[in-house]
């Protein structure tokens, strides 16, 4: 879920509901009826709530209303399972890495204008109860993660692409022709059979994949669907611990492949498990909608404005057609 919006804004949403039925005219008590609240008054004439509902617009409105109902839900459902507390300190670590809070929140206002150290903090909160709802409705067994993960290493030499690079957009000078990086990609494959330990050193030497030159061609753990079909295909179907004995050959080059040992997979099966639960989720948007639909049927929500459900309900959870997935980009995989 996205972050909540600033308090002014949540009141706004909240007065202006329920002015929408008001009959017009000032009241005693500083309101106008017609356009909610007065937040603001001078020689111009008044800001009311009522005014920045109209700049936003209803579907805004609505957005904003469903995000807030959302985010109220999985704070009641998850509150005794998520550590505010520690989520906050984390939140602090991380920004005194950007040079503290005035820094951290300047570099913010540039790429999310409107975030604050608070709205940034509530957000990581957010997250986590978010990521609780999943982790309950995407139940993955380690056996399944076995199934759909793999440790990777590879060592790849580029070919030169016969399509003509967009204006503006530079040559690859490092991609070989198909004929030259075949030989490089077979004479390094010889290599390594005669000697697998100097897999890592070959890779940082000769990889043209600058993601994982300096990590001696380790890829990390590789997700089903996250490379591209070739690569895929290959890793999921060699030993662990041993190196296919064939290059591979994809849209980007020439690879070696190697499916490396997995001993560090009890540490890393959480995160792994968080990852597979995104691709899950990418997968089957659909899916995404139904856990809404449940978790707002469980807490009752009921409407009262007919606009906002009509929008909720065919704008945010109707279901929509399954597309194909577009195929992996990743020089690096």
């Amino acid at each position: 879920m996205k972050r909540r919006t600033l308090p002014i804004l949540i009141t706004a949403s909240a007065l202006t509901l329920a002015a929408c039925n008001n009959d017009s005219g000032d009241s005693k008590d500083g309101k106008q009826a017609d356009k909610g609240e007065v937040l603001i008054e001078s020689k111009a004439g008044k800001t009311t709530t009522g005014d920045i509902l109209d700049e936003m617009g209803s579907d805004a409105m609505a957005q904003q209303a469903f995000q807030i109902t959302i985010s109220d839900i999985l704070e009641d459902k998850y509150k005794d399972k998520v550590d505010k507390k520690e989520l906050e300190e984390e939140a602090d670590k991380e920004i005194e890495k950007y040079g503290g809070k005035e820094s951290f929140e300047q570099l913010m206002q540039q790429q999310n204008p409107g975030m604050t150290v608070d709205s940034f903090k509530s957000q990581k909160v957010q997250q986590a109860y978010q990521q609780q709802l999943f982790d309950e409705e995407f139940e993955i067994s380690d056996k399944e993660l076995k199934e759909k993960t793999q440790k990777a290493s590879h060592i790849l030499i580029k070919v030169k692409s016969d399509e003509k690079k967009p204006e503006g957009q530079p040559e690859d000078k490092e991609a070989l022709s198909d004929k030259e990086a075949k030989k490089k990609a077979e004479d390094l494959l010889k290599q390594v059979k005669e000697d697998p330990k100097k897999f890592g050193e070959l890779a940082k030497k000769h990889t043209m994949d600058a993601g994982t030159k300096e990590k001696d061609g380790s890829l990390g753990y590789v997700t089903k669907g996250q490379t591209v079909e070739e690569f895929e295909k290959v890793l999921f179907n060699t030993e662990e611990g041993k190196i296919h004995d064939e290059l591979v050959k994809t849209d980007f080059g020439y690879h070696i492949i190697k499916h490396d040992k997995e001993d560090d997979f009890d540490k890393q099966k959480d995160q792994l498990k968080n990852q597979l639960r995104q691709s899950l989720l990418q997968e089957e948007p659909n899916k995404v909608k139904d856990i809404y639909k449940k978790l707002l049927d469980e807490y009752k929500v009921d409407y009262k404005n007919e606009d906002i459900k009509k929008f909720v309900e065919e704008k945010i959870l109707a279901d929509q057609e399954q597309q194909p997935a577009a195929p992996s980009a990743e020089e690096s995989k």
